[in-house]
């Protein structure tokens, strides 16, 4: 994810995940990784794999929360007027 957020600047995040280790690739620089690298640089990340991939899940969820917020009020807004019309 690029920040933003706008709906063209979602990119996919490929993950290789073994018991070991992580390994991401993408075409595109990810934000997501970015924040767990700097995470883990200050000792603040996460201690194990599925940890990471947690982390990485979260930090994806907490930058796509408004964007699907402001989808949602849209939608209201629009049911809202079908409604209104409507009756």
């Amino acid at each position: 994810f690029i920040p933003g957020p706008e709906p063209g600047d979602l990119a996919s995040l490929r993950l290789w995940v073994t018991p070991q280790g992580i390994i991401s690739a993408g075409r595109r620089k990810s934000h997501a990784a970015s924040v767990l690298k700097k995470q883990l640089n200050a000792g603040n990340g996460p201690v194990s794999v599925a940890g990471m991939v947690t982390r990485i899940l979260d930090i994806l969820n907490d930058a796509l929360e408004p964007l699907l917020q402001e989808v949602d009020d849209s939608l209201e807004s629009i049911e809202d007027a079908i409604g209104t019309d409507a009756g």
